[in-house]
């Protein structure tokens, strides 16, 4: 898991790259993650900081995802889930070619709920 995907999931806030945010009152930038903590970049600091993600920090309103979204329990991904509230059935690419593993986490319910939609292209399943 990356760390943005971790700040997403743990705070519960829609990060992304290249996000505008008004941290401490001011206009700042997410230029990346270090850890568990957000990498911006301020007007009045000539290099990036590292700043908690809900220390003092704004984000913008973003819409709804078209369809629910959740964290898979077993891979730990974000995925769409099905009309009764369970993950959608997923898999990854395995050795070889046009082989799919399914993952086990398909049909659970997911660990927390995805409340934003923080990539082009979540909208769709």
């Amino acid at each position: 898991m990356s760390s943005g995907q971790y700040i997403r999931r743990y705070y519960g806030v829609a990060v992304r790259r290249g996000m505008e945010i008004t941290f401490d009152g001011k206009p700042a930038r997410i230029v990346g993650y270090r850890g568990q903590y957000l990498r911006v970049r301020t007007p009045e600091y000539t290099r990036p900081v590292s700043i908690h993600p809900t220390w003092h920090v704004v984000y913008p309103p973003l819409p709804e995802p078209a369809t629910p979204r959740g964290w898979c329990n077993w891979c730990g991904e974000d995925r769409a889930l099905n009309s009764d509230g369970t993950v959608r059935a997923h898999g990854f690419p395995g050795l070889w070619h046009g082989e799919v593993i399914p993952c086990q986490g398909a049909g659970e319910p997911p660990t927390h709920p995805v409340r934003h939609r923080t990539h082009p292209g979540q909208d769709t399943p």
